[in-house]
């Protein structure tokens, strides 16, 4: 009878330390995502940042291409370049707003892309210019179902703002914020 008491408490111990180490293996687990999630939102607020001084570094270019004025060819490079930086940086944030690693408010990155789009003729020529989106150009078939999404998001909200804004006219200083 002791060794069947013995047995038995020793089979519920280690129960015990199993649950508890399963316990601690998922405390971990939880703190080493949200230790991820921080550095991925840090990242993302830093690429930001750059995007921002960039734009800050070739306002003239940014604002004469939002605008649509006539560009030669270097600063045309440029605002091209700045482009592109904006569109990935706007789709990395949605990215991560969908898995809710920024709170970004009311305001979506859609709908920030789409008003931009809309409301800013040069830039939104040069996104149909250069033919893509995220690097990507019209004629490859694959994508990768994310930037499909986006490009859905964006697209379906650019429709309704030519609904709501038929004749949009904004500063052109605000473009792309």
């Amino acid at each position: 009878m002791k060794t069947t008491n013995w047995r038995t408490v020793a089979e519920l111990t280690g129960m015990a330390a199993i649950v508890a180490s399963l316990i601690f293996l998922a405390m971990e687990v939880r703190q080493n995502h949200q230790v991820g999630r921080t550095e991925t939102g840090l990242a993302l607020l830093q690429s930001l940042q750059q995007g921002h001084e960039m734009v800050l570094a070739n306002t003239d270019v940014w604002v004469r291409g939002c605008r649509g004025d006539e560009l030669n060819d270097i600063d045309r490079a440029q605002f091209a370049m700045l482009v592109r930086g904006y569109v990935q940086r706007i789709y990395f944030v949605w990215l991560t707003s969908e898995d809710s690693i920024l709170d970004l408010g009311s305001v979506t990155p859609a709908d920030h892309f789409a008003r931009t789009f809309h409301r800013y003729p040069g830039f939104s020529t040069m996104v149909l210019l250069q033919g893509e989106w995220l690097g990507h150009n019209d004629e490859q078939d694959i994508r990768p179902i994310d930037e499909l999404r986006f490009r859905d998001d964006v697209t379906s909200r650019i429709l309704k703002l030519r609904e709501t804004e038929p004749n949009p006219e904004f500063d052109p200083a605000l473009c792309g914020i």
